[in-house]
């Protein structure tokens, strides 16, 4: 019978590196915008994160069903429908991802767990530089990272580097499993790829720690970007529609026509967080009488949504 490592070879690219390489540039993690020399060193250190072989339940979000999809086109057949049984059975005890790397344990007919892991190169330092820069310009996807959601077009900006977020195809996933099926994926492989995208589910920056890219990282250099005001705030809002001069007079905007048809999905019982955005930029590079922006926007924001809901819960009265 062949050697159980035999099987890896065949999603293994041409050009792909020796075995280690991948342990390599998990551990040379580079500054996201060099504006420190303690942050440089400390995202060198290796990042490891552990996460449970029995996730909630999946959202199904797009960003997890784009990298299910890569499984899918494959027409894997028995084996692909028999590793998502194994995953809704949980059989994957648990998963440990880093940069580039993911290792599983997973049960199956043997009384020790198998052994899977899974990599894919992460993309080069300077190209990240490149792609961090893109998305900070970019107001509406700051806002949406915040949120801890994947802007639906950030692909756009992976492309533009000539690069993809997510693997185009499972070819580029370099994969292994101790057990005695010669075909890969095997069921034990699958199984790990589904719990992993109902991880992705919950938190769509392990995408981001899988190509190179820490959450901490990423947050860390946008809150920094906004904070320098760099680059020009013509050029930070790209993405944002111009500003139009509106008019002096408030009364036409109250008295707009089929108003009254207007739906709202305002809950005025619902917990109000209208700041939440503002806090997580933190202080603004600007002050007003000695009062950081962040302060006057907090507060306006909160008073806004107050007197909003004031108005809106003696309307259903």
């Amino acid at each position: 019978m062949k050697n159980s490592k035999d099987h890896t070879r065949t999603y293994v690219p041409k050009r792909s590196p020796k075995r280690g390489n991948t342990r390599n540039a998990s551990s040379n993690l580079g500054n996201l915008s060099n504006h420190s020399q303690n942050r440089t060193d400390s995202s060198k250190k290796s990042v490891s994160i552990s996460l449970s072989g029995n996730p909630p339940a999946a959202q199904k979000t797009w960003w997890s069903q784009k990298f299910i999809h890569t499984l899918e086109t494959l027409k894997l057949g028995n084996r692909l429908i028999r590793g998502r049984e194994y995953a809704k059975e949980g059989r994957v005890q648990r998963i440990s991802l880093a940069p580039g790397q993911v290792t599983s344990l997973v049960n199956g007919s043997r009384k020790t767990p198998y052994v899977v892991s899974i990599s894919i190169e992460p993309i080069p330092e300077n190209t990240w530089k490149k792609i961090s820069y893109d998305i900070a310009k970019r107001a509406i996807f700051v806002i949406e990272m915040l949120q801890d959601r994947m802007p639906e077009s950030v692909d756009e900006v992976f492309h533009a580097s000539r690069i993809g977020l997510f693997p185009s195809h499972v070819k580029q996933l370099r994969s292994h499993c101790d057990c005695q099926d010669e075909k890969n994926p095997c069921k034990h492989i699958a199984a790990t790829y589904y719990i992993l995208a109902q991880h992705f589910d919950l938190d769509p920056f392990l995408i981001f720690t899988l190509r190179g890219r820490t959450k901490s990282q990423i947050l860390d250099f946008l809150q920094y970007f906004w904070k320098k005001g760099r680059p020009k705030l013509d050029q930070q809002m790209s993405g944002i529609p111009k500003k139009k001069i509106l008019p002096k007079e408030v009364k036409p905007f109250w008295n707009a026509p089929h108003s009254d048809k207007v739906q709202s999905k305002l809950d005025p019982l619902s917990p109000a967080l209208p700041d939440t955005l503002v806090k997580k930029l933190g202080p603004a590079p600007i002050t007003l009488d000695d009062v950081n922006l962040e302060a006057v926007l907090s507060d306006t924001y909160q008073y806004i949504s107050d007197t909003i809901r004031e108005w809106a819960i003696k309307k259903q009265k």
